[in-house]
């Protein structure tokens, strides 16, 4: 149970090159994936100063929220959401699992409702807007203290419970456009399907960093080659499907830590060293506000990402048929709501008030058509909050195209 935010940038993650994981460090490179305790079945607890506080301690799948009825008593963000009315009770799961309101009100009620002099909502909504806060909090990690404008992005937001924050998180932190795929509660999942095989190869050096690429630099190069090439043979990965990523870890002579940066070219040109110099001073300013140009960055590791290229990289297979995957598409030019769309009417408790905004079945939902919030978009596994001043656009394959405070624009 989990809010977990990673950064995409010119078509690709981020690599940190060591983690920590339990507190314990770990020196292996890893996505840079921050998380934090944020997820439906975070509990919602007062600190012993009487802060309200939501996770990262989590009621799990069983006994879970109090609303499933498995024993559980502690208030979570699933108990919240449905005393809010963001989620249906009796429709949860696409109607497999029926959740008790009962059992929520009285965990909300007993546990932070009556400490804090609130009504159930008033306190629902506060676990609302405090796990909105932390998610705020993780954005802001990853974008502006790394150096980067989070309103240059779009929020992708995936997973079951995210489409209930991604509108207002996303005006929390300025970025004016979500996506949310048409598969988004099984994002991972379908990700890790299509994933490429991929290798990587190191070695580490430990030199100050210089332009000259002599006969032991070459051995190494062609060292880390041979190995990526020899595991992706392993892999079934032809030839003709793999592509080659070189980059490496730098660091001032005097530092504990290094930035990974990636070569623009081929490691067999003297040129592309001396670019990386020149990023390493470059990327080191823009985290940390300043740098040293007059000392010659330490080369710590050089690496070799091997991988099989992406099904759209890939030239289509002599005598075969080429396999399309669905990504986001242009939007239809129909607009407007069609009246099969049949919206109904939901209650729901958002910013102190009780407010009747129309709920639509996506299934009711076709290209091309828009919706206008404040309104609710509900999925079989997931539902979509539109907050007030957004509109969401259905593209042909299915996605959730979201503007916040205006229209989509491609």
């Amino acid at each position: 149970t989990s809010f977990d935010v990673s950064l995409i940038r010119q078509g690709g993650m981020e690599i940190a090159p060591q983690a920590e994981v339990a507190g314990y460090p770990v020196q292996l490179p890893m996505l840079d994936i921050h998380t934090v305790g944020a997820g439906g079945g975070s509990i919602a607890w007062l600190d012993p100063g009487g802060m309200l506080r939501v996770g990262p301690h989590s009621a799990g799948a069983n006994p879970g929220p109090a609303c499933y009825g498995l024993g559980g008593a502690e208030p979570t963000l699933t108990d919240a959401a449905l005393v809010l009315g963001l989620i249906d009770g009796d429709d949860f799961l696409g109607g497999r699992m029926a959740l008790d309101l009962k059992q929520a009100l009285t965990a909300i009620e007993s546990k932070l409702a009556q400490p804090l002099g609130l009504s159930v909502q008033e306190a629902a909504y506060a676990i609302y807007q405090v796990a909105l806060s932390r998610m705020i909090d993780a954005v802001y990690l990853m974008t502006i203290k790394k150096g980067y404008d989070p309103r240059s992005f779009s929020l992708a937001a995936v997973g079951g419970a995210l489409p209930m924050f991604a509108t207002a998180l996303a005006a929390g932190v300025g970025i004016r456009r979500v996506v949310i795929p048409e598969q988004a509660p099984v994002f991972c999942a379908q990700g890790l399907h299509y994933a490429p095989f991929q290798v990587e190869t190191l070695r580490s050096v430990y030199e100050l960093l210089d332009e000259r690429v002599d006969s032991k630099r070459k051995q190494m190069i062609a060292e880390l080659k041979a190995e990526a090439d020899q595991e992706l043979s392993r892999l079934g990965v032809s030839e003709a499907w793999r592509s080659y990523s070189w980059s490496a870890d730098l660091k001032y002579p005097d530092q504990h830590h290094e930035l990974n940066l990636e070569m623009s070219g081929r490691p067999e040109e003297p040129s592309d060293w001396r670019r990386l110099g020149e990023a390493f001073h470059a990327r080191h300013q823009t985290l940390y506000g300043y740098c040293q140009p007059d000392k010659e960055p330490e080369l710590v590791n050089l690496r070799l990402l091997g991988k099989e290229k992406e099904q759209l990289e890939k030239e289509p297979i002599p005598g075969g048929k080429r396999e399309q995957q669905a990504g986001i598409s242009e939007i239809s030019e129909a607009g407007g709501i069609s009246k099969t769309a049949n919206p109904e009417k939901r209650t729901v408790y958002l910013n102190g008030e009780l407010q009747s905004i129309p709920c639509y079945r996506r299934r009711n939902l076709r290209a091309g058509m828009v919706v206008k919030g404040p309104a609710l978009i509900r999925k079989e596994f997931s539902t979509v909050l539109l907050e007030e001043a957004c509109q969401a656009n259905i593209d042909r394959d299915g996605n959730l195209l979201i503007s916040i405070g205006g229209e989509v624009r491609e």
